[in-house]
């Protein structure tokens, strides 16, 4: 479902996509979120997922002005961030080193 849903909405999601499509971005992101939450292995493993793609379009929208969109990249940060921290893949699973304070405090909210 993913892969199907994925690739046409990180098209209309690109550049300014991502705040004039609210409920594609909140519809995107809840799929993601209960993707990490159910399966994050396999989710976040998966060789066609773009993870830094998906990791800055997630900071992307947090400044945008739809309250749910907003919520929920926020969820998936937490989530793909502490499935991370939790199994200690950090650099396989996201290239961000989650050692940086901002993350910490993200992975403690």
């Amino acid at each position: 479902m993913f892969h199907a849903f994925s690739k046409p909405a990180l098209e209309v999601l690109s550049g300014d996509g991502l705040h004039e499509n609210p409920n594609t971005t909140e519809d995107l992101f809840r799929l993601m979120v209960r993707l990490v939450q159910r399966c994050s292995p396999e989710f976040l493993a998966w060789e066609s997922l773009n993870v830094d793609q998906l990791l800055s379009m997630a900071v992307r929208s947090i400044p945008g002005t739809n309250i749910d969109a907003k919520t929920l990249a926020l969820r998936f940060l937490v989530e793909a961030f502490g499935y991370a921290h939790k199994t200690n893949v950090s650099f396989v699973i996201c290239p961000i080193p989650i050692d940086l304070p901002i993350y910490q405090s993200i992975l403690t909210y």
